[in-house]
C-alpha cells in the first residue's frame, strides 16, 4: 500500500478503509513492544473482566462458539473460513454481546479514555467519522455507531449517548444486514415508525 498514492491530501477528506486499522495495529506493536493480541488482552480484556473477548485463534476451543454460516440459497452452507490474521486489527477479534456491552459500559464512564480523548474519539469533524465510529443523528438523537463483517459473521454496535442507550446485534450468517436489525430495534425502543414489515 506504501507505493500507492494518496486518494486525497491527508486530513481534507473521509473514506472508510481497514487499511487505517491494520496500520494502526501495527504501530500499537511498535510503540508497546508487544503483539497487538497482547496489548489488548493486557490493558483492556483482562482489567476490564472482558472474559470472552480476545483476538481470535480458529485452533482455540472455545465453549459455545458460534459457526459461521452463508445463505446463497436454501439451505445455509458452512461459511468460508478466514484466518483472523487476514482481517488482523481491521476485525479480528470475538466477543459476546455481554462483553461488548461491558465494554461500552467502560468506555463511557473513563474506565478506558479520559473525558478530553473520549470527546475526540466522537469528534467528527464535519466528516460523519471520528476515531473508529460513525457519527450520526437519527430522528433528532445522536447516535455513534460501527458494523461489521467477515465471512459467515455481521454485527452491528450503536450508543445512543443522550439516552444511555447501546444496541448490539451479533449475527452468525453471512449477508445479514446486522446493522438494518439494529436500526429496527432502537426504533421499536424509541417508538419510530417501523420501516419494514
Amino acid at each position: 500500500m506504501r507505493d500507492k498514492p494518496l486518494e486525497f491530501p491527508p486530513g481534507s477528506k473521509f473514506h472508510y478503509s481497514n487499511t487505517g486499522y491494520v496500520l494502526l495495529g501495527r504501530v500499537i506493536e511498535k510503540v508497546s513492544g508487544k503483539s497487538y493480541a497482547e496489548y489488548l488482552a493486557d490493558a483492556f480484556f483482562k482489567p476490564l473482566g472482558l472474559s470472552h473477548t480476545a483476538y481470535d485463534d480458529l485452533a482455540d476451543v472455545v465453549p459455545h462458539r458460534a459457526s459461521g454460516y452463508w445463505l446463497p440459497s436454501r439451505p445455509f452452507e458452512n461459511a468460508r473460513l478466514m484466518t483472523p490474521e487476514a482481517s488482523d486489527a481491521s476485525g479480528a477479534l470475538r466477543s459476546t454481546a455481554d462483553d461488548l456491552l461491558a465494554w461500552d459500559q467502560a468506555l463511557h464512564t473513563g474506565k478506558v479514555l479520559s473525558p478530553a480523548s473520549l470527546k475526540a474519539m466522537f469528534d467528527d469533524e464535519g466528516r460523519g467519522y471520528g476515531l473508529g465510529s460513525f457519527v450520526e443523528t437519527r430522528h433528532g438523537h445522536r447516535l455513534w455507531d460501527h458494523g461489521g463483517n467477515v465471512p459467515g459473521f455481521c454485527s452491528a454496535f450503536e450508543y445512543y449517548p443522550d439516552d444511555g442507550m447501546t444496541v448490539i446485534v451479533l449475527d452468525n450468517i453471512e449477508g445479514q444486514d446486522a446493522e438494518h436489525l439494529a436500526k429496527e430495534l432502537a426504533g421499536a425502543w424509541f417508538g419510530w415508525p417501523a420501516k419494514t414489515p
